[in-house]
């Protein structure tokens, strides 16, 4: 494994396990998602090509104070297929004088953005303070070493990820938008590299 691969597996290891801190504290999180060999098994999938994903945790400023989060988005890619996982936690303080809470339930997308080197994409669902089930788009962009102070987010939920869906059943109107430069932390990008060469990704050890 090389250097990119063995710093975005630590940078994803670190998203995974605080989304499942603030998971097991808050009491409304499900289980971590599957690793990818694990997901690759059980898709029979026989040979992995390729991962692409990003992983990252901060803060950024937002009205009236400062929310902090942690995410990850992968896509594991094989002859004749994709499957995408990921996961969110973001909690704001300072929403509303009550604060904001919001956990993610699903993970529908993941990918990069056209035009844009070193941006990446991940769409799902979340609870909103432990309740309903409302869309979100998250963008995030890898502009210089970690902790540089560069990089970039950006997240729309509820009616600002595109309204609602088949599968949001929050309250109608709710909306919340934050973005803005890192004020710590980073995000880490991998990929597409080939993982191994092989009949069988059962012997692949997970990045």
């Amino acid at each position: 494994m090389d250097l990119q691969h063995r710093l975005f597996a630590r940078r994803r290891a670190a998203a995974i396990a605080t989304i499942g801190l603030a998971g097991g504290l808050i009491g409304s999180m499900r289980p971590a998602p599957s690793s990818p060999m694990v997901l690759a098994q059980d898709t029979g999938v026989v040979r992995l090509e390729r991962l692409r994903g990003f992983a990252g945790g901060g803060t950024v400023v937002v009205p009236g104070g400062i929310a902090s989060f942690a995410f990850f988005g992968e896509r594991l890619q094989w002859a004749g297929g994709a499957t995408p996982n990921g996961g969110l936690v973001w909690r704001d303080p300072a929403w509303h004088g009550t604060g904001l809470i919001l956990l993610s339930t699903d993970i529908a997308a993941y990918g990069p953005v056209p035009g844009a080197t070193n941006e990446r994409e991940l769409r799902g669902h979340v609870q909103v303070n432990g309740q309903g089930h409302q869309p979100f788009v998250l963008r995030a962009t890898a502009n210089g070493t970690a902790g540089s102070g560069t990089d970039t987010i950006e997240l729309r939920v509820g009616e600002a990820a595109g309204g609602a869906t088949p599968a949001a059943t929050a309250a109608a109107g709710f909306s919340y938008v934050a973005s803005g430069t890192f004020a710590g932390g980073s995000v880490a990008l991998l990929g597409p590299a080939p993982l191994a060469a092989g009949p069988s990704c059962a012997a692949i050890p997970t990045p």
